[in-house]
């Protein structure tokens, strides 16, 4: 089973971290820049299942929200 997962950063550090590490687990990665709600970087794809724990890793500090307004 695959998990689809959009989430926002407002550190370019951490996006690309994130993108690097996850790019080799996950389908459709995307890692893409928006002004909406701030300067932000959006990243979302789907990831199987079983390597749900590296999204969580990736992307599970307080500078990781799926809701860039609150960031």
């Amino acid at each position: 089973m695959k998990v689809r997962f959009d989430t926002y950063t407002k550190s370019a550090g951490e996006a690309l971290a994130a993108f690097d590490t996850l790019s080799g687990v996950t389908d459709n990665l995307t890692l893409s820049l928006s002004n909406w709600s701030g300067k932000t970087f959006n990243l979302h794809g789907e990831i199987k299942s079983t390597d749900v724990d590296i999204l969580e890793q990736q992307c599970s500090s307080d500078k990781w929200n799926e809701d860039a307004s609150e960031l």
